[in-house]
C-alpha cells in the first residue's frame, strides 16, 4: 500500500548531466585522455583489459606471431610484409579477445617501442565534434606520433563486439583507417562480411575455433586442482559437453571452484540437468544476440546446473531474490533494495530468519554464478547479461511475470526514502534506476489501486530526485510529476492531501522551467481547494500561498507578490510563532522582494530582524547563522555602505571556518564577496583584496567538479587577471577552469544578462545572494586570456 506524500516540493542543487557526446561509445576519451606524442612510447590498452594470468595457450597466437614478427621487429622500414590487416573472426565466446590481449601482451614484451592502442567499437573512431575527435581520438594521435617518429612502429586493435546481428560495414566505411608500412590493424569480429571487407585484397583473415579436448584440459586446470588418476578422463566428458567453448568451459570452472564440488558431481550435474528446461531455454533468441543455436544451448545449459544448484539447497529465500532481480531490466540491483525486500519476506511470513540467513542467501547465489558483485562495488549485486536474459524466460514460464512486477513495485515503493529530505538524496540515487525501470514495465499492463498510489509515490519521488539535481534535469522532472498527480486524481480524487501535493509539486516544476503561466494556474487551483478543504491558516494553504508568491515573483509582479508574502507572514506569526522556521523563511522571502523592487532599506531591515532570531535561535556558530549574515552583508553592498557590508562578510566567514566541516562553494563565493566589497571600499587597497581573493582560489581546489563552484572560481580568476595579479594559480587554471565551465556549463541563453544573484535553498528558505559587481570595464593590454570564460560567465546563469 502507498504511504502519503509528506509535503511539496523543495529543491537542491547538483551537479547537470555530462556531456552529451561523453558516453560510454566515446571509451578513448574516458579511459586515455589525450594522447602524447613525445615519449614515452604509448601502451594504451584500457586498464579493464588487464593480462589474464591464467590464458592457456591457444595455435592462433603462433600464427598471429609469425605474421607480424618481422613488421615489428624491423626500425628501417625494409620489411617485406605486406598483411597489414588481419580480422580475427569468432562466435561468441570463442576467446576472440583473449587472444588478441594475450598477444598485445607479449608484443609489448618482446618489443617496448612499439605503440600499442586498443579501441572497443570501432564507432569509437566516429563519434564526437571534429574538435573533440581531433583532440581525443587515438587515430589521428597515432598518426600525429608517426610523423614525429618515423622509425617507429603501431599496433591498432579494434574489438568490434556484438557486431554479428549488425549490418556488416563497408569497404567505404571503413576507408578513414590508415594504411602505412609503420603499423598493422588487428579487427575483433563476429561479422564475416565486416571482416572481408576490412582486409580488402591485402590482408588475412582468421578464424578463432573452439578448444581441442587437451586445450580444454589445460584451461580448466589453470583453474581448479585435479590429482585423481581418471581427472583427465572426467575433464575430457565434461570439456565435450561444453562443446570445447573457452568462456563456458571457465564459467563450469569457476562454478567447481567457488562450490567446492568434485569435478565428478559437477559431470553428473551436467547429464542430469533438467534437458527440457534447458531446451526450452535455448529457443530464446535473447535481443540483441542474434539465433545462436551453440551458444544459446550451452548458456542454457549452464544456467540450468546454476539453478538446479540453487534448489539443492532447498532454501527459498536465494530463488525468490532471483525472481525479483529478474523481473527489472536492469542488470545492476542495489544490495540495500535486496535486503530490504528480504526484510519484507520475513514480516510477511512472520519468519525468524536473520541477517545472518540473508548473507547466506546471497552467498548461495553467488556461487552459483547467476549473480556477481565487483570487487571494489560491494553496495550492488549484478546478473549477468545471458543470465538475466534467461532468468526472465524461466519466470515467464514458471510464474506469472505480471504478478512478480507488482511485487517488485511494492517492495521498491516501500524501500524509497522520501526525497523531501536533502539527507536522503544519496539513498533515492541508488535506487533511481530501478525505479525508472519498474514504472515502465508496469506500464505495460492493467494496475488497480493499490499499483497506481504505489506507482504515484514513485512518481513523486523521481520528480523531486530529478527536480534536486538542478536546472539540467528540470524537464526530466515534468512528466513524473505528472504522472503522480494523474494517478493520484484518477484513485483519490482532486480534494486529497496527496492529489493536491503532486498537483503543488508540478506547479513548481512549471514554474521552474520558465512556463509561468501553466504554474500560476494550477497553483491558483491548489490553493482554492486547500483553502476550501482545509481553511486559510493550516500549514498546508500556506505552503501554497508562499508558492503562487515565488511564481508571481518570477513573472515579476512584485505588487502582487509582496502582498501575498505578507499575508503568509502575518498568518505564519501568528498562528505558529515568530521564530518558527517557515515564519523565518516568509520574513528572508520577503527581504528578497524589496531587494527585487529596490527597497533595500527595507530589506534590511528585515534581515536584521532575521540575524536575531537565528542567533538566538542557533547560537552564533551555525551554518544558517553564517548564511543570514553574509546576506545582511550582501544587502548593505548593494546599499553602498562598504565598511558594514565588508564587518558583517567577514565575520561571516570567521564563524564559517570555525566551523566543521570542508568549505564549500557557498563559502568560496563569500569569500569572493568579501574581497569584491574591501576592492570596493578603497581603504585597504586592492592588495588585501587581492589577497583575500586569491585565498578563495586555493580553498575552491577542493570543491571544483560542479558548474556552480566553476563559475565562482572563473569570476575570481577574471578580477585577478584584471588586477594584473602575478598569483601562480590564475594563469596556471585558464585552461582548466575553461574546460569545465565549457563542459558544465550547457544553457546558454543570448537574451539573458548575467544576473548577479543566484537563488539558492536553505532549511530557512529561498535568499538571494549577490555575487559581486562586474569586473572594472578597462581591458589589460594585449588582449584578454580569460575571454572564453568571460564570455561564458556572462551568458550562464550562475
Amino acid at each position: 500500500m502507498a504511504t502519503p506524500l509528506r509535503s511539496d516540493i523543495a529543491s537542491f542543487p547538483a551537479p547537470p548531466p555530462p556531456p552529451p557526446w561523453w558516453g560510454n561509445n566515446f571509451s578513448c576519451l574516458s579511459v586515455f585522455g589525450p594522447m602524447p606524442v613525445s615519449s614515452p612510447t604509448p601502451f594504451l590498452v584500457p586498464s579493464y583489459h588487464a593480462r589474464n594470468p591464467k590464458f592457456s595457450e591457444r595455435p592462433i597466437l603462433e600464427t598471429l606471431n609469425k605474421t607480424y614478427r618481422d613488421l615489428f621487429a624491423d626500425t628501417q622500414g625494409n620489411s617485406d610484409v605486406i598483411y597489414l590487416r588481419i580480422a580475427l573472426l569468432g562466435g561468441p565466446g570463442i576467446g576472440k579477445t583473449q587472444v588478441a590481449l594475450e598477444y598485445v601482451y607479449r608484443l609489448h614484451d618482446t618489443f617496448p617501442q612499439l605503440v600499442i592502442v586498443w579501441i572497443d567499437g570501432i564507432e569509437t573512431l566516429m563519434v564526437g565534434t571534429p574538435e573533440q575527435r581531433r583532440k581525443f581520438n587515438p587515430l589521428d594521435r597515432v598518426k600525429a606520433w608517426s610523423q614525429i617518429n618515423p622509425d617507429s612502429r603501431w599496433l591498432l586493435v579494434i574489438k568490434n563486439s556484438h557486431d554479428q546481428d549488425r549490418p556488416p560495414l563497408a569497404k567505404e566505411d571503413l576507408s578513414f583507417l590508415p594504411d602505412t608500412h609503420q603499423g598493422a590493424i588487428l579487427l575483433i569480429t563476429q561479422n564475416k562480411a565486416t571482416a572481408e571487407n576490412f582486409i580488402a585484397h591485402d590482408g588475412l583473415l582468421f578464424e578463432v575455433n573452439t578448444m581441442s579436448t587437451d586445450e580444454s584440459i589445460c584451461l580448466f586446470k589453470q583453474y581448479i586442482t585435479t590429482d585423481g588418476v581418471d581427472d583427465d578422463k572426467i575433464l575430457s566428458e565434461i570439456s565435450t559437453h561444453l562443446e570445447g567453448m573457452p568462456d563456458t568451459i571457465v564459467e563450469a570452472a569457476e562454478f567447481i571452484r567457488r562450490t567446492n564440488v568434485s569435478i565428478q558431481d559437477f559431470l553428473q550435474m551436467l547429464e542430469r540437468h533438467d534437458q527440457k528446461l534447458a531446451s526450452f531455454l535455448a529457443e530464446y533468441a535473447p535481443p540483441g544476440l542474434g539465433p545462436r543455436p551453440r551458444t544459446s544451448r550451452l548458456a542454457a545449459k549452464v544456467w540450468t546446473v546454476s539453478f538446479e544448484y540453487i534448489r539443492l539447497h532447498r532454501n527459498p529465500i536465494p530463488l525468490k531474490i532471483l525472481s525479483i532481480m529478474g523481473v527489472f531490466n536492469t542488470h545492476l540491483i542495489p544490495r540495500l533494495f535486496v535486503n530490504n525486500y528480504f526484510q519484507s519476506l520475513k514480516a510477511k511470513h512472520k519468519s525468524q530468519s536473520n541477517e545472518t540467513d540473508f548473507e547466506e542467501a546471497i552467498r548461495i547465489l553467488l556461487n552459483s554464478g547467476l549473480v556477481t558483485t565487483a570487487e571494489n562495488d560491494t553496495g550492488n549485486l549484478t546478473i549477468a547479461s545471458r543470465a538475466h536474459l534467461l532468468t526472465r524466460k524461466w519466470l515467464e514460464q514458471e510464474y506469472a511475470l505480471s504478478q512478480l512486477t507488482k511485487t517488485a513495485l511494492f517492495a521498491l515503493e516501500s524501500s524509497f526514502p522520501n526525497c523531501n529530505i536533502p539527507s536522503n538524496h544519496e539513498t533515492g540515487e541508488t535506487y533511481l534506476s530501478l525505479a525508472v525501470d519498474i514504472l515502465q514495465i508496469s506500464s505495460n499492463s492493467e494496475s488497480d489501486n493499490d499499483e497506481k498510489l504505489s506507482k504515484a509515490r514513485l512518481s513523486n519521488e523521481l520528480g523531486l530526485l530529478y527536480s534536486a539535481r538542478g536546472e539540467g534535469y528540470r524537464t526530466s522532472a515534468e512528466p513524473y510529476y505528472n504522472l503522480s498527480f494523474s494517478l493520484h486524481k484518477d484513485v483519490l480524487g482532486e480534494e486529497n492531501p496527496d492529489t493536491l501535493t503532486s498537483m503543488s509539486n508540478l506547479a513548481v516544476s512549471y514554474a521552474k522551467q520558465g512556463n509561468l503561466e501553466k504554474a500560476e494556474e494550477l497553483g491558483e487551483e491548489v490553493l482554492r481547494i486547500r483553502e476550501k478543504v482545509l481553511g486559510e491558516e493550516h500549514p498546508d494553504t500556506l505552503i501554497s500561498r508562499h508558492n503562487l508568491a515565488s511564481i508571481y515573483l518570477d513573472q515579476k509582479r512584485w505588487t502582487m507578490a509582496m502582498s501575498t508574502q505578507k499575508l503568509v507572514l502575518e498568518t505564519r506569526r501568528r498562528v505558529l510563532g515568530v521564530d518558527d522556521p517557515t515564519t523565518i523563511s516568509s520574513m528572508l522571502n520577503l527581504a528578497t522582494t524589496y531587494r527585487c523592487m529596490g527597497e533595500c532599506e527595507d530589506a534590511a531591515e528585515v534581515q536584521k530582524t532575521v540575524l536575531d532570531l537565528v542567533t538566538t535561535k542557533f547560537g552564533e556558530g551555525n551554518h544558517e547563522v553564517v548564511k543570514v549574515m553574509h546576506d545582511l552583508g550582501c544587502i548593505y553592498y548593494m546599499l553602498g555602505e562598504w565598511a558594514a557590508a565588508k564587518s558583517l562578510m567577514r565575520r561571516a566567514l570567521e564563524i564559517e571556518e570555525s566551523l566543521e566541516g570542508p568549505p564549500s562553494v557557498a563559502t568560496v563565493t563569500n569569500v569572493y564577496n568579501l574581497a569584491v566589497t574591501i576592492w570596493k571600499e578603497g581603504v585597504e587597497g586592492r592588495e588585501v583584496a587581492e589577497e583575500v581573493m586569491q585565498r578563495g582560489i586555493v580553498m575552491s581546489r577542493s570543491i571544483m567538479g560542479t558548474r556552480e563552484s566553476a563559475a565562482v572560481i572563473g569570476r575570481m580568476q577574471k578580477w585577478l587577471y584584471r588586477w594584473g595579479s602575478e598569483f601562480d594559480e590564475v594563469r596556471g587554471n585558464v585552461d582548466e577552469i575553461s574546460e569545465r565551465l565549457g563542459t558544465l556549463m550547457f544553457r546558454v541563453d543570448e537574451n539573458e544578462n548575467d544576473d548577479k544573484e543566484v537563488e539558492e535553498e536553505s532549511e530557512l528558505g529561498t535568499v538571494v545572494i549577490d555575487r559581486g559587481e562586474q569586473t572594472p570595464d578597462e581591458e589589460s593590454e594585449g588582449g584578454n586570456p580569460l575571454e572564453f570564460i568571460e564570455w561564458l560567465l556572462d551568458r550562464s546563469d550562475c
